[in-house]
Order: structure tokens, then C-alpha cells, then sequence
């Protein structure tokens, strides 16, 4: 019904009866003035303000082809307050209103019909973040001590890294067949199992199935995407009843752009998803000259950087390696350096980390040896860590465990 009424502005209450009360003053007011043939636009959330950012999200699409404007007409209270904050988090450019009583209902109660309309229709505006933080507020928060952050799936980079903290940025570089998609699905897995947290995984070069058959498999230790393996029914039942809805997926396949994404990830957040995993970034940029790509990543590292703080989920990149100017490739043992991930110099200033996936796939070498790899620890902006933590991959298992 809003969306048929032509408005250029949709004004979202709390409440249903907000809804009436607002639409039934807006219209009251317009009626001796020259836009008494305009309808108003007002809906209202569907379940209140504990699901606002989600309702909103569900609604996105619907919302931005058919409006220029959005105001939020939610109650005057502290869990209104909240559910403005959730929302702008999601929509920054959405408009906020200060109401003369707690709702839009209780306005037309109390004979303050004029003084909403007039708040609602002309007061309106994106609020704007001009707070100053002195020293003194934050006296009791410095004075806590440093807590680690959740666990990786791996000991020696937890201890280098201090654990993954939400509101970061981890960038993963590794050569092309090096084992990225295992660590990208292995760290999805110990995210959903062992903190409970659910997860996004972009993934614009692997079919949804394949992904979710290969972090299933990181779950039970099986591999489910080989045909050369026995599909183990049982344990696939019991990995897949771990990821569950814990796991969501971009709906697309060999195509992703930035815009979409980005709005894909702020639904993810509005959704409860707390790790986000983009593989690869490049993506992002496919068919770009080298120059575009450039200025383009480093747009996408500084939004990113911002959306994982303003969101407070952790985001996981992952690109491949630009080749060595010479000497030893990636695949034969070379090592890795911070300049060859794709974007480097942008995501060295915007990323809390850069860590390398190294290794030797010689086919002369022994397997065990061909299936050895080092992350490599290469930019910590946080304590300022280097290092190496082993890894061995298992043919039987699918899984990197330490060395």
C-alpha cells in the first residue's frame, strides 16, 4: 500500500497503531493545504524493535526502488533508541526524528498531532556523529586488562595473534592450488563449532553446494566432494545438523560486485552472522585494468575495514598471490611477501593482519613434504607480531593441523 502511493518518503514506526496514528495526523494536517491529494507512506515493523534491523534488511530491495527517503519514527525510549542504532548501522542514510511524547500514538493522544507532523514531515534528519570522547571517559576501560580474542584453529596463530576480535580485518594471500579454500573452510567450520558464532561466506568461485559440502567436512574430519572417497552418510548427517543455518552464502556464482556485496554483508550482520569471509577479493575487480583495480581495492579495504568495526563481526579476505618478480615460484616454495597480495599497499594501512600461506608442491618431493604448509604472520598492526605456525594437510581428513 506505501509503495502505491507514489511518496518519494516512507516514514517506519514501531507499532501498528503508530502506523495508523501517524498516517491518520499526516493526512489530517495536509487536509486544507495544497497537498491534501497526497497519501502518505507509513508502514510499521512487523514485530517490534528487537527485530527492526531485520525487518528493515528483509525489505531492502523493496524499500530503495521505491523510495528516495526513509524516516524512523521509532518510540522515544531506550529500546527505540537501540533499534535506531541497529538500523543505522545497517541503512547510515536513513533519517531519525524526535518525537514531542514516547510514540506517534501517544502524540495523537495527548493533542500533539501538529507538533509530531511537523517533527515527522520537516524536523527530520540523518543524525550526524560530532561526539568527542575526552580522555577521562575512557579511564575505567583502559584500566581493564587485555583479554584474548576467540580462538583460531590453530594454537601458534592464536598465540600470535592474540585470537581473532571482532571489528578487525584478516587478509589470507596464498599461490594459486595452495590450499586457500582449505583454510578459508576450515576456519569457517571452527568458527560455527567451536564459538557458536554463525557465519557468511562469499564465495563467488565455488558452488554453494561444494561450499557447504567442504565446511560440513571440516566440522567431522571427512571429505564429501571427492568422488574418489566413500561418502560417509552417517558423519555428513552429523557435521551438516553442526553447520545448519549457521552458515549463509552469497545466491550467485562467478559473479559478485562490490555494491551488492556490501549490502549482502550488512543483511549477514542484521542476520547474526559474526565471521564474514570474502574469497577472493579480486573478484571484486574482474576485468578492471591493473590501475582501476587498484584504486578499486582500496575503496573496498577502507569500507570493509569501517563495516567490520561499525558492525563488530571480524571479516576474512582472501586473494591470490600476484607472482614473484623473479627467482622461486609460490608453488615451488617461494616465499611470500606482503607486496605480492593483490590491493597490498591499501590493505596493509586499512587490515589489522596480512598472513601468507606457504609451501612446496613439487612433484620430486615426498607427499608429506608436498602437503606441508607455513602461515606466515607478515603485517600485525595490532602488537607488531611476526612468525611462522606449520601446518600439515591430510589427504584422508581434508584437514591442516599443526606441526
Amino acid at each position: 500500500v506505501a509503495k502505491e502511493t507514489g511518496a518519494k518518503r516512507l516514514y517506519i514506526t514501531e507499532g501498528e497503531l503508530d502506523a495508523v496514528a501517524l498516517f491518520q495526523m499526516i493526512v489530517k494536517q495536509q487536509a486544507d493545504t495544497q497537498y491534501a491529494d497526497r497519501i502518505p507512506a507509513v508502514v510499521s515493523l512487523t514485530r517490534g524493535c528487537a527485530h527492526a534491523a531485520k525487518d528493515i534488511t528483509n525489505n531492502s530491495e523493496a524499500i530503495n526502488k521505491a523510495f528516495k527517503e526513509v524516516v524512523l519514527v521509532f518510540d522515544q525510549d531506550e529500546a527505540g533508541k537501540a533499534a535506531t542504532e541497529a538500523v543505522l548501522k545497517i541503512a547510515p542514510e536513513y533519517m531519525t526524528v524526535d518525537l514531542p511524547e514516547k510514540d506517534a500514538n501517544a502524540c495523537l493522544i495527548a493533542g500533539k498531532a501538529k507538533a509530531c507532523v511537523n517533527a515527522v514531515m520537516w524536523k527530520a534528519s540523518v543524525p550526524k556523529n560530532t561526539s568527542l570522547v575526552w580522555g577521562s571517559d575512557l579511564h575505567d576501560a583502559g584500566r581493564q586488562e587485555a583479554q584474548w580474542g576467540a580462538s583460531y584453529p590453530w594454537v601458534g596463530l592464536t598465540k600470535l595473534t592474540r585470537g581473532m576480535r571482532l571489528g578487525e580485518t584478516v587478509y589470507f594471500g596464498a599461490g594459486v592450488k595452495m590450499g586457500k579454500s582449505e583454510l578459508v573452510n576450515a576456519l569457517a567450520a571452527h568458527c560455527i563449532t567451536e564459538h557458536g558464532w554463525k557465519v557468511f561466506m562469499a564465495k563467488p568461485e565455488e558452488a554453494n553446494r561444494k561450499t557447504y559440502q567442504m565446511v560440513v567436512g571440516k566440522v567431522v574430519n571427512k571429505i564429501f566432494h571427492d568422488p574418489e572417497v566413500e561418502f560417509d552418510y552417517e558423519a555428513y548427517d552429523r557435521g551438516s545438523k553442526a553447520v545448519g543455518d549457521n552458515l549463509a552464502m552469497v545466491n550467485l556464482y562467478q559473479h559478485m560486485g562490490w555494491d551488492s556485496l556490501k549490502n549482502d554483508i550488512r543483511a549477514a550482520a542484521a542476520s547474526g552472522c559474526t565471521a564474514i569471509f570474502v574469497d577472493p577479493i579480486t573478484n571484486l575487480t574482474a576485468g578492471m585494468e591493473s590501475g582501476a583495480a587498484n584504486v578499486k581495492l582500496q575503496e573496498i579495504a577502507t569500507e570493509l575495514s569501517a563495516l567490520a568495526m561499525d558492525l563488530q563481526v571480524i571479516v576474512f579476505i582472501f586473494c591470490h598471490l600476484k607472482a614473484p618478480n623473479g627467482g622461486v615460484s609460490h608453488e615451488r616454495g617461494g616465499n611470500v611477501l606482503s607486496s605480492q597480495f593483490s590491493g597490498s599497499r591499501a590493505m596493509m594501512r586499512s587490515c589489522n593482519y596480512m598472513i601468507g600461506l606457504e609451501g612446496n608442491k613439487d612433484p620430486d618431493l615426498d607427499e608429506l613434504t608436498r602437503n606441508e604448509r607455513d602461515l606466515i604472520v607478515l603485517e600485525d598492526r595490532e602488537f607488531g607480531a611476526v612468525g611462522k605456525v606449520k601446518l600439515a594437510w591430510s589427504k584422508f581428513t581434508g584437514a591442516f593441523t599443526e606441526r
